[in-house]
């Protein structure tokens, strides 16, 4: 090999690389895998939020009667 140094670097690793797929071959690609879906607890944690987001929602929205009402909840 001669030449200038990016030359004999470029053919020495394509070299090495030919060498190795011929061995060893190629790795095929994985299939991702599933998503995982939440548990009890945090499925239950996620609705308590929902519903208290909703409560905050309709106390911010709600007149001053329905206020007293839903101060309680």
């Amino acid at each position: 090999m001669q030449g200038p140094v990016d030359i004999k670097l470029k053919c020495m690793t394509t070299q090495v690389y030919r060498v190795a797929k011929e061995r060893f071959g190629t790795m095929k690609s994985r299939r991702p895998k599933p998503q995982q879906t939440p548990n009890r607890r945090q499925s239950r944690m996620e609705q308590i939020r929902g519903e208290l987001k909703s409560l905050k929602k309709a106390y911010m929205k709600a007149s001053q009667k329905e206020t007293l009402g839903l101060q309680e909840l």
